[in-house]
């Protein structure tokens, strides 16, 4: 069996929610920025956002 190393970060995920949009972003513990992203808030945008 060949070894493998399992490199893990702690992200932390917040989600603004509004009337028509939700707006999640992934932080680093360290603050940086990972990613950000809006969905509508329809059934789709929902969807989308989980997956």
């Amino acid at each position: 069996m060949t070894p493998t190393m399992i490199d893990t970060q702690v992200v932390i995920l917040g989600v603004d929610t509004h009337q028509r949009t939700h707006h999640a972003a992934i932080v680093a513990a360290d603050g940086r920025p990972l990613a950000d992203r809006e969905f509508p808030t329809t059934t789709a945008g929902y969807t989308e956002m989980w997956q």
